[in-house]
């Protein structure tokens, strides 16, 4: 006994439909975003590679080798540096560091220096390129009533340098750096120094620098020094 042409042709819709559903849900486990779980997005930003900044000096004084970076942005950009250190040969030459973060104020020149080993190099090259970090504190602010003071004569009286400089943001700062350049009447680097500090809000950091004979004594006669503190990139 046949069924009846109209129940033959319901049971062949039925059949497509399922057909189709199937077809839809294999399509749905393919690679990609479901509705489930849609595709993760980075939250990262890209680094700024089209940030105006460039090296503008570089050398080496008094154990340390260093490089000034002029940001030529009216904005914060924060730089990673590569030290490259050579001999007269063009041999590379020992260094404590070689690799540093800086965060470049707007409109800025900030000098950096790095330790080097027994020997001073005869040239330094720097890589340097615009990284996306955060800087802490963010807001406004910055070091006020920066001093550089100079005494000694180098003969009887080793060369002696008392810095100052005061933390104009609302909060404490910590683990920041700052650098100590000298120079001669004819504006070369005659001594570079560098250290780390925190300070609390308003609070005023001081540092005597002593250049006794030896690897840290200054060749030249200084005739100005100015002291650069800089905050410090978060790497939270």
């Amino acid at each position: 006994m046949g069924f009846p042409r109209s129940v033959l042709t319901l049971a062949a819709i039925a059949a497509t439909v399922l057909a189709a559903g199937c077809q839809s849900d294999a399509g749905a486990g393919a690679p990609g975003a479901t509705s489930e779980r849609p595709a993760e997005q980075s939250t990262e930003k890209p680094a700024d590679q089209n940030a105006d900044i460039e090296v503008v000096e570089t050398g080496a004084a008094t154990g340390r080798m260093f490089a000034v970076v002029r940001n030529n942005e009216s904005r914060v950009v924060v730089a990673r540096m590569k030290f490259h250190p050579v001999d007269s040969a063009g041999a590379p030459v020992e260094a404590i560091g070689d690799s540093a973060t800086v965060v470049l104020p707007p409109s800025s020149t900030m000098p950096v220096a790095m330790d080097v080993g027994k020997k001073l190099p005869a040239k330094v090259t720097v890589d340097l390129k615009p990284i996306d970090v955060k800087v802490t504190p963010a807001g406004d602010g910055g070091f006020t009533d920066k001093k550089a003071t100079l005494s000694g004569d180098g003969t009887r009286t080793p060369w002696q340098v008392k810095t100052s400089f005061t933390n104009g943001y609302a909060e404490a700062i910590d683990k920041n750096i700052a650098v100590l350049i000298c120079r001669d009447a004819a504006s070369k680097v005659v001594a570079a120094v560098t250290w780390g500090f925190s300070a609390g809000p308003g609070e005023t950091v001081t540092k005597d620098h002593d250049f006794q004979h030896g690897f840290s004594e200054i060749e030249g006669t200084p005739t100005k020094c100015e002291v650069f503190p800089r905050l410090a990139a978060d790497f939270e």
